[in-house]
């Protein structure tokens, strides 16, 4: 941003942002979380190929006021530069500003460049990283015919898919579709399979707290 300044003046400090992107690169095998990433809030994620290949290397969700990335990003960085780096996933999220400016709900209060600089903005946005690995959905590769009973395989059929998940949460009751949920996470752990957004939470926060700054400000002061 300051050789942006020196680029521009002293006005970049002051202009609008209308865009921003935030994102993290967290160190996973991310071959092993796209096997299993399934969704974001609910809603199957397209795949990411490469032009000239249909190889998948990641995830996207499209909407009208944001666009959410979950990839290898060391596919990207050995394609694009021929560099072997270590596994690596990276979560992104861009977003249309005049929306999030405007959220009700846990709005964020980032206008212009000057604003980043704010030890608040980096909590604002880690807050949006937090809840964006909250919303993903993943598919743990239960087997309906292994469990016990058939009440059990329908849980495993119908959490297990994301299609299928949201027919259950609109055309059940409430307490059907939280008994479900409920019924699926005890399968998990029955099962031992591991709960990814567990994983990407707990790497998100130990990444977050080794970037946390003491303060942005004092850099321009």
């Amino acid at each position: 941003m300051e050789t942006l300044a020196e680029v521009f003046g002293e006005e970049f400090w002051k202009s609008r942002i209308t865009k921003l992107t935030v994102s993290i690169n967290l160190s996973i095998d991310a071959e092993q979380v796209m096997s299993r990433l399934i969704s974001f809030d609910g809603i199957p994620m397209e795949p990411m190929r490469p032009r000239t290949s249909r190889l998948v290397y990641g995830k996207r969700f499209a909407s009208t006021n944001y666009n959410v990335k979950v990839y290898n990003k060391g596919f990207e960085v050995k394609k694009v530069a021929g560099i072997e780096i270590p596994p690596t996933l990276r979560i992104e999220k861009e977003m249309k500003m005049t929306y999030f400016q405007k959220r009700r709900k846990n709005p964020i209060r980032i206008y212009t460049p000057m604003d980043l600089l704010e030890p608040s903005s980096f909590e604002m946005l880690a807050f949006e990283l937090y809840r964006t690995v909250w919303s993903l959905g993943f598919s743990y590769g239960l087997d309906p015919m292994a469990v016990k009973d058939f009440h059990d395989a329908t849980v495993v059929v119908f959490m297990g898919d994301p299609d299928y998940r949201r027919v259950l949460k609109k055309k059940s009751n409430y307490r059907t579709y939280k008994n479900h949920e409920r019924r699926y996470e005890e399968l998990r752990n029955e099962f031992k399979v591991e709960n990814y957004i567990d994983v990407l939470n707990s790497l998100l926060k130990e990444k977050l707290d080794f970037l946390k700054p003491a303060s942005f400000a004092q850099k321009t002061m």
